[in-house]
């Protein structure tokens, strides 16, 4: 399975239509699918995303995970690219 990962940049202001651009930072990569299907494996998971998303730390009850389907992306390879801010 091929991913794609990018971050919000923003455009390269400049006055010169001719001469723009975008700031940007991105990861391109293949993996493998694994879908969570122990309970535990989900809630910690979910936690996970939801502290990053959030800020802030979330417990899932067992009802919340097993109604959802949660996988995770194993990456076997992958490469980033960065146009940064001078």
């Amino acid at each position: 399975m091929c991913f794609t990962i990018f971050n919000e940049g923003e455009p390269i202001n400049t006055e010169n239509p001719c001469n723009c651009g975008y700031y940007y930072s991105s990861i391109i990569g293949n993996g493998e699918i694994e879908f969570l299907e122990n309970t535990d494996d989900k809630k910690y998971a979910l936690s996970i995303m939801f502290a990053h998303q959030l800020g802030r730390n979330v417990k899932f009850t067992e009802t919340q995970a097993d109604s959802v389907c949660v996988f995770k992306l194993v990456a076997e390879n992958y490469t980033g690219k960065q146009k940064a801010k001078m």
